[in-house]
């Protein structure tokens, strides 16, 4: 009798520890990855012309509602230079990048929000913008880099499983920057964005 209560006792301990589950930072029951691209487009004022930046930004996204990735944003507009170049070019070309972060409240809401922020470098150079010109050689154009972090708020919708639409607005906060071309309180500034984003959310 002693040895069957033993034995009782034995695999109640064994049936105990097969169904305990061990607690992790990520649970496979809850733990998701996914990833996702994103076409850019911002409007902002730059030297009190209309900036347009077009570019996109993509990554990892874990658990539905963070996202870790880069983002990297061009000037296609024409913009003058504070002051005319040493060949007397005109206008300036403008271009950042970085890490981009994001959280993303509620995103299995048909409408919510995200949160993110760029963190990175770029540069701005003079640019004459005669495209058939001799004088692109990259030798001649010196670019001045310039620090940035990006904060920007997102409202998201939920086209498909697979499609989101957004509108937002960021702040450029420019630092760093020494240049004839512009300042850093003039390349500093709000944006107002259009995007949309396709992937595995």
């Amino acid at each position: 009798m002693r040895r069957f209560s033993i034995t009782l006792l034995i695999l109640a301990l064994l049936a105990t520890t097969a169904c305990a589950q061990r607690t992790t930072l990520f649970s496979s029951d809850e733990f998701s990855l996914g990833g996702y691209f994103s076409p850019v487009v911002k409007f902002s004022s730059v030297h009190e012309d209309l900036g347009v930046f077009v570019g996109g930004r993509g990554g990892l996204i874990i658990n539905h509602s963070f996202a870790i990735g880069f983002g990297g944003y061009g000037l296609a507009s024409y913009v003058k230079a504070l002051n005319r170049g040493p060949m007397d070019e005109r206008y300036m070309e403008m271009g950042y990048g970085g890490l981009d972060i994001e959280y993303v409240h509620n995103p299995n809401d048909l409408v919510h929000v995200s949160f993110s922020t760029l963190i990175g470098g770029g540069g701005v150079l003079f640019n004459e913008r005669h495209w058939e010109s001799d004088y692109r050689d990259d030798r001649d154009r010196d670019v001045n880099g310039f620090f940035i972090v990006e904060p920007a708020v997102n409202l998201d919708l939920n086209v498909t499983s697979f499609l989101k639409t957004s509108v937002g607005a960021s702040y450029r906060f420019v630092s760093g920057l020494n240049s004839a071309v512009s300042t850093n309180s003039e390349l500093s500034g709000t944006s107002v964005m259009l995007s949309f984003r396709v992937g595995k959310f």
